[in-house]
């Protein structure tokens, strides 16, 4: 028994690797090559994932709503002071290091602990705002003036987030996410 399959799966192998031979030369013969599949990037309308009105803007910074990973959040008046004073996280008067922090939820198949931190290499050059996955994943800061930004995440073969923060008048400087805008890609075959 071992012997015949020392001998069958040689000669498996040997006709399998002539299966394209012989179809590339019957194609050669015919002249007729079939015809190749092209793709093209579809672009669909943009939905709106997150969005907070102006209205809801326009309260108290301790009754906007404040998003962090797919939960909302409030701050209260001690914690806004201790922003104001130098306090524990700074990245949240920069919006694209909020961005950074607080929507990489919204990517997908990113490795994260159990605690929600990333377990992927990123490239961040802060001089230019921008951070570089090893999945290629992209996030920039695309404008900011004094009291609005807009930052992108570009996922591959995904989508393009558009994520718009604000920083109202007695928030300390944090920016909360206004709105979150997702442009999905789709590839349509022809």
């Amino acid at each position: 028994m071992i012997r015949k399959l020392k001998f069958i799966l040689p000669v498996f192998f040997i006709a399998l690797g002539l299966i394209p031979v012989c179809v590339n030369q019957s194609i050669a013969l015919n002249q007729t090559a079939p015809s190749p599949v092209t793709q093209q990037t579809v672009n669909a309308q943009p939905l709106i994932l997150y969005s907070l009105s102006d209205q809801t803007l326009n309260q108290p910074a301790t009754k906007i709503p404040y998003y962090i990973k797919g939960d909302i959040h409030y701050f209260t008046k001690s914690q806004l002071g201790s922003h104001k004073t130098g306090g524990h996280s700074p990245w949240k008067d920069d919006p694209f290091l909020t961005v950074e922090t607080i929507a990489t939820n919204l990517i997908p198949n990113l490795p994260k602990d159990k605690y929600g931190n990333i377990l992927m290499n990123v490239k961040t050059d802060n001089k230019n705002q921008i951070a570089t996955y090893e999945n290629g994943t992209v996030i920039k800061k695309i404008s900011e003036n004094k009291k609005n930004a807009l930052v992108q995440i570009i996922v591959p073969n995904f989508g393009t987030y558009d994520i718009t923060l604000v920083s109202p008048k007695d928030a300390a400087g944090i920016y909360f996410i206004k709105e979150i805008r997702l442009t999905r890609i789709f590839q349509d075959m022809k």
